[in-house]
């Protein structure tokens, strides 16, 4: 899309200059960025309008919330006395997202936590792409393996597991929706989650799938697809103009043939007007 491809454009000069240092500079970008989420890309501003029910139970959990755009829309959705956490691993990407919390007016509903999220609690490798601030990775070997050796900035950044998490911080009730753009580390983020998949019925989760971005990580899409489809999730493809589509599991054979390139997928097994 020709938007999109400018604003990618944009952030790769404005990086590369280093204007990103001025608080002025980051929120006309961020401003920019959320303008065009808002009405020319984010499926996830149909499903709150048209499914407004899947974000009143409780918590949202953020997972890969960038600078923030979906972290606002859902603080918006979400009912008053639920909290949404915003997971953001990238240092630029966080910075920009504190801000435009307090720009949005939603820094009392979301709490930033700066961090990667997998199956286990430590600390990884994040790639940080300087074309794309849509685009940090968290590095597996598969990943590294494919890195330029020279001019990649990699980061050492912590990663949390969501049950870990929700536990310690004693979060009750569960979240009832979970949003994950992580470029193809889906499948440690939803290995981290299973005592909640398996506690909360009512949980939905929203996420990019992309087998193309899981196999560069050195992962099976079908791996992630099975976690869900053994405990009796429904999915669904998010489509324009507010619509679900019930759609089959998909299966590697069809990924093999490349008619399922992406998705944005709406895993849930609460029942769905479509």
């Amino acid at each position: 899309m020709l938007v999109r491809d400018l604003l990618l454009k944009t952030y790769a000069v404005v990086n590369r200059s280093r204007a990103f240092e001025s608080s002025w500079m980051r929120r006309q970008f961020a401003r920019s960025y959320f303008f065009y989420k808002h009405y020319l890309e984010s499926p996830l501003t149909r499903l709150v309008r048209s499914h407004p029910q899947l974000f009143r139970d409780g918590p949202i959990l953020d997972i890969g919330a960038n600078i923030g755009y979906t972290a606002s829309l859902f603080a918006k959705a979400a009912l008053p006395e639920f909290k949404v956490y915003a997971f953001e691993p990238d240092p630029s990407n966080f910075a920009m997202l504190a801000e435009m919390l307090k720009v949005s007016g939603t820094q009392d509903r979301v709490v930033p936590i700066q961090a990667a999220i997998g199956q286990h609690d430590g600390y990884i490798e994040l790639w940080h792409n300087p074309k794309s601030h849509a685009d940090h990775r968290v590095v597996t070997a598969r990943l590294k393996a494919g890195l330029p050796a020279n001019g990649t900035e990699l980061l050492k950044v912590p990663i949390l597991n969501l049950d870990s998490f929700l536990a310690r911080e004693r979060i009750q009730p569960l979240p009832c929706f979970v949003k994950i753009c992580v470029q193809g580390y889906e499948l440690p983020v939803c290995r981290g989650l299973e005592r909640t998949l398996d506690a909360k019925p009512e949980l939905s989760v929203a996420l990019a799938y992309a087998p193309y971005a899981i196999r560069g990580l050195g992962f099976d899409p079908t791996e992630l697809i099975d976690l869900f489809r053994r405990r009796g999730f429904a999915f669904y493809a998010i489509e324009d103009r507010r619509k679900l589509r019930r759609v089959p599991a998909p299966a590697s054979n069809e990924v093999d043939l490349g008619r399922l390139e992406y998705l944005e997928l709406l895993i849930t097994r609460r029942p769905l007007a479509l």
